[in-house]
């Protein structure tokens, strides 16, 4: 399920395209014919949908989350997206809404917080150190490359505490 939350996160910012998303859908539907979720995402016909499904699933019903499997996928994805961009403050603005659909268990950990605040550099004209937080951020797991031990999801208590966590964007 890791996977397909960073497919449909991907997919909302134009990184991946909707067909790319449900070719991986529908391998793994194939492989788990009873999962409910992935007989959900099979019905749903829309990008929104889908990461609004995802979501709930993610904040609410799973109870462990493989942040490495997560974080490989997605670092490795958006590592070549960055390498392709020609604009660096576009990019940026993709991987800060990027961030605000990410699960809230994971915003405010490395690496994934960096997609929030690397672009903070760019309003005092330091594109250098906005490519350097985004390049160490794509090579976190290439680092690590070790399995994580699962980590439970959003729970009630997860909640409370991430809700009250300021966003350094002030929404």
């Amino acid at each position: 399920m890791e996977e397909l939350l960073a497919y449909a996160l991907l997919m909302t910012e134009g990184i991946v395209s909707w067909g790319e998303y449900q070719d991986r859908l529908h391998t793994l539907f194939l492989e788990h014919p009873t999962d409910e979720l992935l007989l959900e995402l099979e019905c749903e016909t829309t990008g929104k949908g889908t990461l609004i499904s995802i979501q709930r699933y993610f904040n609410y019903g799973c109870t462990v989350f493989d942040r490495a499997a997560f974080g490989t996928i997605l670092m490795k994805r958006l590592g070549r997206e960055y390498e392709q961009c020609s604009d660096i403050r576009e990019f940026s603005t993709k991987m800060y809404f990027l961030w605000r659909n990410l699960p809230e268990a994971v915003q405010f950990e490395k690496p994934f917080w960096a997609l929030s605040y690397a672009d903070d550099c760019l309003s005092y004209g330091d594109e250098g150190q906005t490519r350097t937080l985004y390049e160490e951020a794509f090579r976190f797991y290439q680092k690590t490359n070790k399995k994580s031990p699962p980590h439970p999801t959003v729970g009630s208590e997860d909640l409370i505490f991430a809700a009250i966590k300021p966003d350094s964007h002030g929404s």
